[in-house]
């Protein structure tokens, strides 16, 4: 058995990746079982007066405020948000990123900030074609 390619994302491949996504599926857990609705999704730069994907630290996400999502990540933070694309099997491309919903305040909808320190990511288009 050989050895399988890489196919993670580079930050900068993660960063342009979310900026094509407006949806993605939003975890939290409900007595410590995960519990997912779809949200909308945007990307959040470390400097607002930059409109530049290399500068994007972290992405938001909002709910319908009768989502069950809001109440639960209320009451535990921890996140995971889920954004893919599979046009074709060739490429199916996806990010996973885990951490800790951060309230934003002044939004008309429930939405929270979630860093991209811990990001796990796929993209089929670097398997290697025969």
């Amino acid at each position: 058995m050989g050895t399988r390619p890489d196919i993670t994302m580079s930050p900068d491949e993660v960063r342009a990746f979310l900026a094509t996504q407006t949806r993605a599926v939003v975890v939290a857990l409900a007595d410590g079982v995960p519990v997912g609705s779809v949200g909308a999704l945007a990307l959040a730069r470390a400097d607002e007066g930059v409109d530049a994907v290399d500068t994007v630290d972290a992405i938001e996400v909002t709910l319908a405020p009768d989502d069950p999502l809001v109440g639960l990540l209320g009451a535990d933070d921890r996140v995971c948000v889920i954004a893919e694309e599979f046009p074709d099997y060739r490429s199916i491309t996806g990010v996973c990123a885990h951490g800790r919903a951060e309230p934003v305040a002044g939004r008309d909808r429930p939405t929270w900030r979630v860093t991209l320190d811990d990001t796990t990511s796929f993209a089929f288009a670097k398997i290697p074609r025969a």
